[in-house]
C-alpha cells in the first residue's frame, strides 16, 4: 500500500514538471524569437504543438462561450502526441462542447460519454479538475436517465471535494447503451 502511494506521488510530481514544461516552452519559442533564431523557433513551436496543441486555448475559449472557435481548435488538435495531462483535458473539453451541442439540438448524444470514457482521471493534476471531471459525468449520466450511475459519479465527486482523494472503484461498468 505504501508503494503504491509513492508511485502515485512520483506519478503526481512528474505531472506537475511536465506542465510547466509548457510554460518553459513557450519562453524558449520566444526567446528564439527574439534573438532571430528562425530554426529553432520553428522546431519549438512544432514540439508544442505535439506536446500541448490548442488544448488550453480551446478549454479557456469554452469557458469564455466561444464554442465554434473552440471546436475549431481542438480540430485541429491530434490527440495522438499530446502529454497525459492535455490528452485528457483534450477529451474533457471536446465531450464538454459535444454535450454542450446535443443539449442545443435536443439530441441524446453517445459520442459525449464515448469521449468522456477516453480520460484517465488520474492524468488530471488536481483533485479539483478530478471533481470536476467527475461532476462532468454525472451530468452526463443524468441526462440520460440513469440515475444510479450518475449518484455514483456525484458521490466519488463529493468524496474528492472533502477527502482530495478518489475513492476505489466498487465495480461499476459503464457502458455505452446504459
Amino acid at each position: 500500500m505504501d508503494s503504491l502511494s509513492q508511485q502515485e506521488k512520483r506519478h503526481n510530481r512528474l505531472l506537475h514538471i511536465l506542465q510547466y514544461t509548457n510554460v518553459a516552452c513557450s519562453v524558449a519559442i520566444l526567446c528564439a524569437l527574439l534573438f532571430s533564431h528562425y530554426w529553432g523557433f520553428a522546431i519549438l513551436m512544432i514540439l508544442h504543438y505535439i506536446f500541448f496543441g490548442f488544448v488550453g486555448l480551446a478549454h479557456l475559449l469554452a469557458a469564455a462561450q466561444c464554442y465554434r472557435l473552440s471546436y475549431f481548435f481542438l480540430c485541429i488538435t491530434c490527440p495522438h502526441g499530446l502529454l497525459p495531462f492535455t490528452r485528457a483535458w483534450y477529451y474533457l473539453t471536446r465531450s464538454q462542447l459535444l454535450a454542450f451541442q446535443s443539449d442545443k439540438k435536443g439530441t441524446n448524444d453517445t459520442s459525449v460519454l464515448r469521449l468522456a470514457v477516453r480520460v484517465n482521471p488520474a492524468d488530471l493534476l488536481t483533485a479539483r479538475n478530478r471533481a470536476f471531471f467527475y461532476l462532468h459525468m454525472t451530468a452526463i449520466f443524468y441526462d440520460r436517465g440513469n440515475l444510479e450511475i450518475a449518484q455514483y459519479y456525484y458521490d466519488i465527486a463529493l468524496c474528492i471535494a472533502r477527502c482530495g482523494d478518489t475513492p476505489p472503484r466498487r465495480g461499476m461498468v459503464v457502458t455505452f447503451d446504459s
